[in-house]
């Protein structure tokens, strides 16, 4: 009777240890599980993030150009109001004062895409609001008075900026679309 007492004790304990074995592994895979979720929820919410980064850069640089076009308009209208065969002094005087309130309007959204960056957009954004700060500083009002040569001079400066203006949006352009054309997946030493 004492054998069988002990085969039924070890067919106990085999029991018991197998089920503990079993129990043991079953917890491990649960475990191991719930990190693979927690990693592809980790990575999804990565994703998530990136996408959400991109859509505010995307409506930084979008603000950014709009405030930029209309500078820009408002450089064509000055520009066109010296050209003008006619000169009116009226109109003159308003194109001399809208350039300023454009120039001043285009900073705040400079300023959001500096933030927003990366490096290579904000250094291209600063190039070309630093194009708009230097036309400012020749536009003068002094030029309702000026005589046709200080007109003239204006009128060639002018076109000169026309072509940085042109560049720097370019540069500006070509950096912004290289950022959101990113799907996150390649290294970014930048952002």
């Amino acid at each position: 009777m004492s054998d069988a007492w002990i085969t039924a004790a070890f067919g106990v304990f085999g029991t018991l240890a197998g089920g503990g074995l079993t129990a043991f592994v079953s917890i491990r895979q649960i475990r191991h599980q719930q990190e693979a979720q927690e990693r592809a929820q980790v990575r999804a919410m990565g994703g998530e993030h990136h996408q959400r980064r991109l859509e505010r850069r995307r409506d930084a640089y979008v603000a950014y150009l709009v405030a930029a076009n209309e500078a820009r308009r408002a450089f064509v209208a000055l520009r066109g109001a010296l050209q003008a065969e006619h000169f009116d002094e009226a109109l003159l005087r308003a194109a001399i004062d809208a350039f300023p309130q454009a120039v001043q309007s285009l900073r705040p959204s400079s300023m959001t895409v500096m933030l927003e960056g990366p490096a290579s957009v904000a250094d291209t954004a600063r190039s070309f609001t630093q194009v708009f700060v230097q036309i400012w500083e020749y536009v003068e009002p002094s030029l309702i008075n000026a005589d046709t040569s200080a007109r003239e001079e204006f009128l060639h400066r002018a076109a000169e900026t026309l072509t940085a203006l042109t560049k720097a949006e370019r540069a500006f352009i070509a950096a912004a679309q290289s950022v959101l054309d990113d799907d996150g997946t390649a290294p970014r030493p930048d952002v």
